[in-house]
């Protein structure tokens, strides 16, 4: 319905005065709605348990540790009025570093549905108790609505000190659409004297719990109309993860809470929203006939849909469970996951092409068996398709993917929960296989005799999902900015690299294949009488950052990187030649060193066969990456430059003042 207008005689009457006075009121309403919410003080909750937990007996090594955590206390009490969740901390400094991590607390929360209730912050030093809540002292820490949060530091903080704070979240999210669900965490990164968890529960509801990596069970008893359900355990063994796990794996002990009790309760419900509406409106229809005259068959139809909606629908973020119109999300070129996922079904139906929506976890992945069945499981949406008797699942959300279908690689979040009638539970999404993603990298250099430069070119070839990804990269990186990375990445201390031009671009989108054509040449290449190669870009691959302890190992996946370094030397050269395949079930390194007879070549090709590497086997498989990297060099003996007289003219100022140095030294030793 469109605004209705101001009668002419309406605005004529209006004065200054009114208008000012409009203007206040509207700058107020704005300051109003820009304004960062406020927090509120009050004692703590009656329904809550806050008893103050003894003192620790664990002793207390500053060198190990900085800080401690005593108590970890979370609480929720779920009513028909709205959802309360209650938390307190108590922390101890033991020693002057330490002091600064626990004198700054932080109070996230999401001002769209939550309101913030202090309810104490207290310093505990010897026998006294310090009251150092103060309201004014606590201030926005981020502008940003997605990560917001109040904070406030503790100047007076020392060491020793036990800081105890804590304070209650109100409001449930309206993206769960009225349901529940919880993850309560029984064990932390770190240790923790005290972890405690607790649920008051209507009592005339069902509540569904599933626990992973712990056999911990609650204790249950009646209050009123409320069902206690506590969790509870004393120094839990601290979890530990390392930065090359897989984003899937979480150790830490935990229970899920929703009153979901299957996956097909989820699916009922949620594909209520995703219902196509037929027929489809104007916008719509229009652009399917479109596609339908001008594209002959199927399956160009269904990629110029998919393209069309990963290219052109610009993210909108991550707003509620329930999809926007597909006719809205069409004309307004924005939405989320889900909007874009319900305007793809939409348009394929149109184009009469079998569709539906799933949800997926995009980090649980294949472990999201384990959940709790609940809305909240799910923090993305795909869409397969069916066409012939394949089936091909695509993600809305991505961007620049290219190439014919019969090379779509499905995204790798291995479990899905379709929305269509009779789905009962999770299904298989196929990873993609080992072939879908490749790099070759060509670096050829060119020399016709010692004398400099050297010619330097590389020619990296790009194919299936390394193309996407490149593409994708491209896509907000500067040519430029390209550039200067790879210019850093070539250069070295052993000679002077110097580009010639940018980088060349080749995209060929009908075969996926991106190619990037680099000249470089280089000075100061010949020193001394050997020079050494390394297949550098195959053993950052290879790389595993330090600190690696016990627990599954990510795999680049799918990965199938080759580097050729090719040498046209002035002179024949004798080079050890060395072939052969390693292979350890989780990697293959194909690697082979040959001359013929002035073109000397190291050809290293590393694949992944897997995605990552069980726990088991990490250390074995560690070791045998040791074993790989010693087959990716190879060193060459030349004639040119053997007294190194290139270092001798670029460091003479240094190489004068070495001799008079030593001429002095031997005249006073005389």
């Amino acid at each position: 319905m469109s605004k209705p207008e101001s009668s002419p005689k309406l605005r004529s009457v209006v004065k200054p005065t009114t208008v000012l006075l409009l203007f206040l009121l509207f700058s107020s309403f704005t300051h109003a709605q820009t304004a960062p919410p406020k927090f509120r003080t009050a004692p703590d909750p009656d329904w809550v348990l806050s008893d103050t937990p003894a003192p620790s007996t664990a002793s207390r090594d500053g060198t190990i540790t900085p800080w401690v955590r005593l108590l970890d206390d979370q609480q929720i009490r779920i009513r028909p009025d709205g959802l309360e969740r209650y938390f307190r901390k108590r922390e101890q400094a033991v020693s002057e570093k330490g002091v600064e991590s626990v004198s700054t607390l932080y109070f996230p929360f999401d001002p769209a549905f939550q309101t913030l209730v202090v309810h104490h912050i207290r310093i505990i030093r010897g026998g006294q108790t310090l009251d150092v809540l103060r309201p004014g002292e606590i201030t926005v820490e981020s502008d940003d609505p997605d990560e917001y949060s109040l904070e406030t530091t503790l100047k007076e903080a020392r060491k020793d000190d036990i800081i105890d704070y804590a304070y209650t979240l109100r409001g449930s999210d309206p993206g769960q659409a009225g349901r529940f669900a919880e993850t309560l965490r029984l064990g932390l990164y770190g240790s923790t004297d005290r972890v405690r968890r607790r649920v008051l529960w209507p009592g005339q509801q069902k509540l569904y719990w599933r626990t992973r990596n712990t056999s911990l069970t609650p204790s249950v008893r009646s209050l009123g109309t409320e069902v206690e359900y506590l969790w509870g355990s004393e120094s839990p063994a601290p979890c530990a993860c390392h930065a090359e796990a897989p984003p899937w794996f979480d150790p830490r002990p935990e229970v899920q809470l929703s009153d979901f009790a299957t996956w097909q309760e989820v699916a009922e419900l949620a594909s209520s929203w995703y219902r196509v509406p037929m027929p489809l409106a104007p916008p719509l229809a229009r652009r399917v006939e479109q596609w339908k005259k001008r594209l002959p068959t199927d399956e160009p139809r269904l990629l110029a849909a998919v393209r069309f909606v990963q290219d052109e629908i610009r993210d909108g973020g991550e707003q509620g469970m329930h999809p926007s119109s597909p006719t809205a999300v069409f004309e307004q070129r924005e939405g989320s996951s889900r909007d874009r996922a319900l305007l793809l079904c939409t348009l394929l139906r149109g184009l009469g092409i079998e569709a539906a929506p799933a949800l997926v976890n995009s980090t649980a992945r294949h472990v999201i068996e384990e959940y709790q069945p609940s809305l909240a499981a799910f923090d993305s949406v795909l869409v397969r398709v069916s066409l012939g008797n394949l089936s091909y699942w695509f993600d809305p959300s991505q961007t620049h993917q290219r190439g014919p279908l019969r090379q779509h690689a499905n995204p790798p979040y291995a479990r899905a929960l379709l929305l269509q009638p009779g789905s009962r539970t999770l299904v298989e999404i196929p990873g993609p296989p080992v072939d879908s993603s490749s790099v070759f990298v060509k670096e050829t250099y060119r020399a016709g005799t010692y004398k400099e430069p050297v010619a330097f070119d590389v020619i990296t070839t790009y194919r299936g999902i390394a193309a996407d990804e490149m593409r994708r990269q491209l896509s907000w990186l500067k040519l430029e900015d390209y550039a200067k990375q790879k210019r850093d990445h070539y250069s070295d201390d052993s000679s002077t690299l110097a580009a010639e031009g940018e980088p060349q671009v080749s995209d060929d989108q009908e075969k996926n294949e991106l190619v990037i054509t680099e000249r470089y040449h280089l000075s100061k290449f010949w020193r001394g009488r050997t020079v050494g190669f390394r297949a550098e870009q195959v053993a950052e691959k290879l790389a595993v950052s330090r600190g690696q302890s016990t627990g599954p190992l990510k795999l680049y996946y799918p990965l199938d990187f080759r580097q050729v370094i090719e040498l046209h030397t002035p002179e024949p050269l004798r080079v050890a030649g060395a072939e052969g395949v390693l292979d350890d079930g989780a990697l293959r390194l194909s690697y082979k060193i040959s001359a013929d007879p002035r073109v000397i070549t190291l050809d290293c090709r590393l694949q992944s066969l897997r995605s990552f590497v069980d726990a088991d086997q990490t250390p074995q498989h560690l070791k045998f990456r040791e074993q790989l990297r010693e087959k990716l060099n190879m060193q060459l003996t030349h004639s040119g430059d053997p007294l190194m007289l290139s270092y001798v003219i670029e460091y003479w100022p240094f190489v004068t003042l070495g001799v008079l140095l030593l001429i002095g030294l031997f005249l006073l030793l005389w």
